[in-house]
């Protein structure tokens, strides 16, 4: 079922999957450290890496979109960072929108591959540790 559009509005609609085009997406590192100094560890750190492949295998080049979302928390204390990409403003390739959204766009050859890689860390008080849903310490 879709809503009601305006001849002249625009929409966005998933027709199925193009055999295509390929797109991957692979968590491919998970890691813990505690934060702090020396004398006391405040944070504890979770990070998370992941691996988003595109190919195209058409015999024309193909502009290929793709969205992703930081973690949104719902407890102050807990702080979501993006590590990479390396996000300072837009680009014709990032864009950050609203609610922590990545949108990548990226124009593929014939044949070409890329791989694009989304990395970010969770920051966690200590006194949290353990307590927080989805996350494992």
């Amino acid at each position: 079922k879709l809503k009601q559009v305006a001849p002249t509005e625009e929409f966005s609609l998933s027709l199925g999957i193009d055999e295509n085009s390929r797109v991957e997406y692979k968590l491919m590192n998970e890691f813990d450290k505690e934060g702090g100094n020396i004398f006391s560890k405040k944070t504890a750190l979770k990070s998370f890496e992941f691996q988003i492949k595109l190919k195209n295998f058409k015999k024309t080049e193909e502009e290929i979109t793709v969205w992703d979302q930081l973690p949104i928390s719902q407890n102050e204390l807990l702080k979501v960072l993006l590590i990479e990409p390396v996000y300072k403003a837009d680009t014709n390739e990032l864009k950050k929108e609203q609610g922590e959204k990545l949108k990548w766009t990226v124009s593929l050859k014939p044949g070409e591959e890329r791989v694009i890689v989304f990395k970010y860390s969770v920051e966690v008080p200590q006194e949290l540790k353990g307590r927080v849903i989805g996350i494992d310490f």
